[in-house]
């Protein structure tokens, strides 16, 4: 349950980077737009330069949103199984009190 735990800390970490990865490619998009609109005056070569980084970056936004649906995806399946867990010892915890309770009444009887 603790390496359970962990790994879902580390996974909402891991989320957290890859956020700041997303928010700080989307602002360089945003400066590499703003600098194509100020350029646009200057040859073809450096707009499909500056075609061809633009496409590149919006890969990495692409991937960068799998790896965080990954993570996610990883945190869901983790906290599902730490609460399937969490009811299977609860079950277990609720037949062993009733065995406990069955032996404890049979040596009342027993007694008597």
């Amino acid at each position: 349950l603790a390496g359970a735990r962990a790994a879902v800390i580390a996974a909402s970490a891991e989320k957290g980077k890859l956020d700041a990865e997303l928010a700080n490619a989307k602002a360089e998009v945003v400066s590499l737009r703003q600098q194509h609109d100020a350029s646009r005056e200057e040859s073809m070569p450096a707009e499909l330069e500056l075609h061809a980084i633009r496409g590149t970056l919006e890969r990495s936004e692409t991937e960068l949103r799998s790896e965080i649906d990954a993570h996610m995806q990883l945190a869901t399946e983790l906290t599902i199984s730490q609460k399937t867990q969490s009811a299977a010892r609860s079950e277990v915890d609720v037949q062993e009190c009733l065995a406990m309770r069955s032996a404890l009444e049979r040596s009342e009887t027993e007694l008597r």
